[in-house]
């Protein structure tokens, strides 16, 4: 399980560290891109290092610490395809926390996500 302060402190941290020395409403789009094509490794991070990066702003902007929002327009990257079906033995653990955290009927939904119907169940 991915811990959402750990994950937004990362990438803003490595944010800070490229732009920290401009002011806030100095930075604009092209900054977020020159910031994601200069870590290249991320690949499929770049979507949530361009949401960490556009949340910061829209706070500052919804709680009126900034006019404008100077990176509103920049889109996120695309998320891309997981590749990977989960192996029997996988399922079969995601199945059993399931039971244990919930009633037999409520679990019933989640079995459907988790044996997509082009994989066996």
């Amino acid at each position: 399980m991915v811990d959402t302060f750990k994950q937004y402190n990362f990438f803003l941290q490595n944010f800070g560290n490229l732009y920290g020395c401009k002011l806030v409403v100095e930075i604009k789009p092209p900054h977020i891109t020159n910031w994601l094509n200069a870590t290249p490794t991320w690949k499929g991070a770049r979507w949530h290092a361009t949401t960490a990066v556009k949340r910061v702003y829209s706070w500052g902007t919804g709680e009126g610490y900034l006019e404008t929002n100077p990176i509103k327009g920049v889109k996120k990257p695309p998320t891309g395809k997981r590749e990977r079906l989960l192996t029997e033995e996988e399922r079969t653990e995601i199945i059993k926390a399931i039971r244990v955290r919930s009633s037999a009927t409520s679990s019933l939904p989640c079995r459907a996500a988790i044996f997509p119907a082009s994989s066996p169940t």
